[in-house]
């Protein structure tokens, strides 16, 4: 898989993205390789985490989801 592609940023910071790949408890896992997704984001451009969750929307998802765009500092 291959992305051809460019992220314009209007400082010189380079940008911090997080990829968060839900497998909306089999829903999407079942039809996409959410390891491979998640393991190939992590090759993109300015991609500095990335991960998946069998629910992103739980609360326990959401509390990681937060927790990990502040010590990332995810923009």
């Amino acid at each position: 898989m291959t992305f051809d592609f460019q992220l314009e940023t209007p400082t010189s910071k380079a940008p911090r993205i997080g990829v968060f790949v839900c497998e909306c408890g089999g829903k999407v896992a079942g039809i996409l390789d959410v390891e491979g997704l998640t393991e190939a984001s992590r090759g993109l451009p300015d991609v500095v985490y990335a991960g998946h969750a069998p629910y992103w929307c739980s609360v326990d998802g959401r509390k990681h989801l937060r927790a990990t765009i502040r010590t990332e500092e995810l923009e």
